[in-house]
């Protein structure tokens, strides 16, 4: 079987602090030969400065990269010059994709900074949860921190997020006091105002 592997991310949905972690991944199954990050050029996702990668322009729009990723990512499988795939990348959205690829015959490795569904690792021939201290441990859970945030600050949007997902519509003061006491601050009192919370 050829050795040759392609790596493919959607640039809207991985970050490119992993660029290095993704491409480490695909040469632990042969050489590397096409390397594509797909996003909206336009923003600064960091993948147009990721070595070795080459930044494909999708149009705007919610599905533009993941629908052109899997377009190409057929393509390549179909080329036969390529005898694995790594698709970094949602899982609910190339489950599917890996299938098709595997009945082509081509390896197929899945890369995403979360875990998976059970149908996901199922139909990719390998999975890798990147993030972990250890490159490549399979469903490691992420150290990775909000970027450019101190993990105080991490902690409390994880709090809020978590408190909000309750709750549809709070008192500020009663929201204050619970975030406030999970960090044992100072209680600021803000009244009976309400606050719609989504």
């Amino acid at each position: 079987m050829n050795s040759r592997v392609a790596i493919l991310v959607d640039g809207n949905t991985i970050s490119a602090n992993f660029a290095a972690e993704i491409w480490d991944i695909g040469a632990r199954h042969g050489a590397v030969g096409s390397v594509r990050a797909y996003g909206d050029s336009a923003c600064n996702s960091g993948w147009q400065d990721a070595i070795g990668y080459r930044m494909i322009h999708a149009a705007t729009g919610q599905n533009a990269a993941d629908e052109l990723l899997s377009v190409d990512a057929m393509a390549l499988a179909m080329s036969k010059k390529f005898g694995a795939v790594v698709i970094a990348g949602s899982d609910t959205v190339f489950s599917q994709l890996a299938q098709r690829i595997r009945e082509l015959g081509v390896k197929v490795i899945g890369v995403n900074e979360t875990k998976v569904s059970q149908f996901y690792r199922a139909v990719c021939s390998e999975f890798v949860q990147i993030g972990s201290k250890v490159a490549g441990v399979k469903e490691r859970k992420s150290t990775r921190t909000f970027e450019g945030v101190t993990k105080f600050d991490a902690k409390n949007r994880r709090d809020i997020a978590a408190y909000c997902e309750k709750r549809r519509e709070t008192r500020i003061d009663d929201f204050l006091a619970n975030v406030a006491g999970a960090h044992d601050n100072r209680r600021h009192r803000s009244g009976n105002i309400m606050v719609r919370l989504s």
